[in-house]
């Protein structure tokens, strides 16, 4: 078999990369489906795609049948891929083909060096879903649920406006109560004394200076009230 595949060394930026079954398979597909237009027994099959089926890619590749299906519907869901079923046989078309193999000028034997573009759309494209799931992924990071704070705050009142008052929180608020919440609530000798979720994020007082346990017996009737009021 004569001729070669390109590729970009952003091939390492796949999502499938790490996983050497698939880079495999799909490496194999990239060099045995076709370069040019062909019929084979009354079957057209155009450049880029490859007439094929499990028990051939078995032979070929070694890889098991059962992680060949899984593999080809992975490629098939992230659009790598398309299969079409024949009697026989499946055809497989590799999708955006020509990203990895330029039309060679046979008068000049050069390849086009130049992309076309549809592929620098799908360039773009492709940089563009990435960059998108890196932020959403980063954000995702950063957005810390209500639980993890509902579950370690002592006092559970007011869930429903406690968690209203969390979302409107900024990140590093709501890292900084996460982080600082245990030892904040060791203050109090007595839990009655703890306030209301809702005032704890009206008052702020995660920014509140962690003093020993508080020694109710020792606070004005004033204090006390202030201490166990929910506003």
């Amino acid at each position: 078999m004569n001729g070669w595949i390109k590729l970009h060394r952003k091939f390492t930026e796949w999502e499938w990369y790490q996983n050497s079954k698939m880079v495999h398979l799909f490496i194999h597909l990239l060099v045995t489906a076709n370069h040019t237009d062909k019929t084979w027994q009354g079957i057209h099959i155009k450049r880029g795609q490859l007439l094929t089926g499990i028990k051939s890619l078995n032979k070929d590749t070694k890889i098991s049948i059962q992680s060949l299906r899984t593999c080809l519907s992975k490629l098939k869901i992230t659009q790598e891929i398309t299969i079409k079923p024949t009697n026989k046989y499946s055809i497989i078309t590799i999708c955006n083909y020509e990203d990895y193999q330029s039309i060679i000028d046979e008068a000049n034997n050069q390849t086009n060096k130049q992309l076309t573009n549809k592929q620098q759309t799908t360039n773009k494209q492709l940089t563009t879903t990435k960059k998108v799931k890196k932020e959403k992924n980063d954000n995702n990071e950063k957005n810390i649920p209500f639980d993890n704070f509902w579950n370690l705050y002592s006092k559970k009142v007011n869930k429903k406006d406690s968690e209203k008052k969390w979302n409107n929180l900024k990140d590093e608020d709501r890292t900084k109560i996460i982080t600082t919440l245990p030892e904040w609530l060791k203050q109090f000798s007595d839990s009655q004394f703890i306030p209301h979720p809702t005032t704890y994020f009206n008052q702020r007082r995660w920014e509140d200076e962690i003093t020993p346990n508080v020694k109710t017996s020792l606070l004005t009737p004033e204090e006390r009230k202030q201490l166990n009021s929910p506003y």
